[in-house]
């Protein structure tokens, strides 16, 4: 393998619940587009149409729903997609579902934190170590950013990476992405209970990515409808465990190389964002949801904070934080100093930071 070239699964098409509207003018004269949430699933390509949204697939889910329900699709009174035969990539549930809370302000990410604990926010001055999860997170809190003054809204990101099994070909994965925390749990805690009840399979085992209605409760306490997608297996106990021998059967010989892979997808993070920023900020943070037009938040200054608020205890984590803000930064500096990003060390990830402070 070329050295300096992470591995990664190209992203082939979208799975969604959820689309853009018409457009619409807010109170200061900002065109958006608020999101239309769906009761089922379409599946689309990357690219967009004239109206803003993604182009669905029909040639897939036609091909999908004609099969049904033999194939694993299920389809409710409308003919609509509401469960999708999926088959997950990784052993790893944080390989499959990638999770992290996102702050934004116009198609900027201002905080972000991958664990939950310690958060990285974007300020005048450069970046800076916060605790999470704070008041940017709560909606019931009108929480303003404290360099542009500007309402500032955090959420929980999931992106899901699956094959849809049927599809004749291999090497790429659809993406379901959501900031529904109901789904988010779901999922997570789907896969966690199959993967406990397998010895820690998840890869190829024949599953099913469901939505269905639920009652929530907002942060007022007031129930509301909304649609919640999870993974099921679709049998009884015993049908899970025959499954899972099977393919450790069929696995025998690979397994060790499959961890091997794992674990060197995690270091090198081996499903990066990309354009993940701008497409979270266009489908899950609408304009709406501002009461002041952050259009000048793109103009937010990249400059490194001061030496003191860097993280000596963790300067690689610190290090990937500001990737995630300014990638082409980092990746220049790497280049200048003859090293590789996905295996710096600690002392590596000082040398950086200290270039790029100047």
């Amino acid at each position: 393998m070329l050295e300096g070239i992470n591995p990664r699964f190209i992203e082939i098409g979208l799975v969604k619940i959820g689309k853009l509207g018409p457009e619409r003018m807010s109170k200061n004269n900002v065109k958006y587009n608020p999101p239309v949430k769906l009761d089922h699933f379409i599946i689309t390509s990357r690219k967009r149409g004239d109206d803003g949204n993604f182009i669905e697939n029909k040639s897939i889910m036609d091909r999908l729903k004609n099969g049904a329900p033999g194939n694993g699709v299920g389809l409710n009174k409308k003919g609509d997609i509401v469960k999708l035969p999926i088959s997950l990539l990784y052993n790893n549930p944080d390989m499959n579902f990638v999770t992290k809370y996102s702050a934004f302000q116009g198609k900027k990410s201002v905080c972000s934190s991958n664990d939950g604990k310690i958060g990285y926010r974007l300020v005048k001055e450069g970046i800076e170590q916060v605790q999470c999860r704070c008041d940017w997170l709560n909606p019931a809190i009108k929480t303003r950013h404290p360099d542009t003054g500007k309402t500032v809204q955090c959420k929980p990101n999931g992106r899901l990476s699956m094959i849809i099994r049927g599809m004749k070909q291999i090497g790429g994965a659809f993406t379901f992405r959501t900031t529904s925390y109901n789904t988010i749990s779901s999922i997570m805690g789907s896969m966690l209970y199959i993967a406990d009840r397998t010895n820690g399979l998840l890869a190829g085992l024949d599953l099913q990515l469901v939505v269905y209605k639920q009652t929530v409760y907002d942060h007022e306490g007031k129930p509301n409808d909304a649609n919640i997608v999870s993974i099921i297996f679709p049998g009884d106990m015993n049908d899970l465990r025959n499954q899972a021998m099977i393919e450790y059967k069929n696995a025998t010989g690979y397994l060790e190389y499959r961890k091997k892979v794992e674990e060197n997808g995690i270091k090198t993070d081996i499903m990066s964002k990309d354009e993940e920023d701008s497409y979270m900020a266009e489908e899950f943070y609408p304009e709406s949801e501002f009461d002041e037009d952050d259009s000048h938040s793109e103009d937010m200054d990249h400059e490194l904070p001061p030496e003191q608020n860097k993280s000596k205890d963790d300067p690689i984590t610190y290090l990937k934080a500001v990737y995630d803000v300014m990638p082409d930064e980092v990746e220049k500096v790497c280049k200048d100093l003859g090293l590789d990003f996905s295996k710096i060390t600690v002392e590596d990830a000082v040398k950086i930071l200290d270039e790029m402070q100047g």
